[in-house]
């Protein structure tokens, strides 16, 4: 993966990955640090405490996202689709979208939220996705409580894949997904050549 990524203003959406198919199986993505969680209790890579994971919970409207790791904390907005048939992006390129008509979190499924890498000179709020790492932990406030997420592999897949299952279908436990622009810029496409996934799973609350 190319770790020289230039500012540019971004017109297309954050993910275009032509259209939102949910079958198949995600193909031709790259794995480029991760690492093998168990189902049992380990020690997180931000923190000391011991985590177990959970299966599902109690779905939440998700509000705010936090990222401790990159001093992230920003609103979420409920999106749909696009004209193209695509995920919308975010009004507010410092904010995070979520595929509302998919998996809210704590779903037994994939809770997508995709976000800007950069805007208009800027950086955006997902601008250093790329150093999170397994172990690292993501917070989803929403309108009733708060559900805590572990990074469990970060992977870049092509910007044109179709077979999304993977990203958007189900799973067998919740998870969420942080989706942002990565690799190179192709300026006659308007966008990066690659997109940056990282998954996160559910795990429990300290009392159980």
């Amino acid at each position: 993966m190319s770790k020289f990524r230039s500012i540019h203003f971004v017109i297309a959406a954050v993910i275009l990955l032509g259209g939102l198919t949910i079958y198949g199986l995600l193909s031709s993505s790259q794995i480029f640090h991760t690492q093998s969680l168990s189902s049992g209790k380990y020690s997180t890579s931000s923190s000391a405490e011991s985590i177990t994971f959970a299966t599902s919970s109690e779905p939440i409207q998700p509000k705010r996202l936090l990222i401790p790791k990159l001093n992230v904390d920003t609103d979420i907005e409920p999106v749909g689709i696009d004209v193209n048939g695509n995920m919308s992006a975010p009004v507010n390129w410092r904010n995070v979208s979520w595929y509302e008509p998919g998996f809210a979190p704590g779903d037994k499924g994939n809770a997508v939220f995709a976000g800007h890498l950069d805007w208009a000179g800027n950086t955006a709020v997902f601008w250093e996705l790329d150093k999170l790492s397994a172990g690292d932990l993501i917070q989803i406030n929403g309108d009733t409580g708060s559900l805590r997420y572990v990074v469990v592999l970060v992977e870049e897949i092509d910007y044109q894949l179709t077979d999304t299952a993977s990203i958007f279908g189900p799973a067998a436990s919740s998870q969420i997904k942080l989706i942002t622009c990565d690799g190179n810029f192709i300026s006659g496409d308007g966008t990066y050549e690659k997109r940056l996934v990282v998954t996160a799973r559910l795990i429990a609350s300290p009392d159980g």
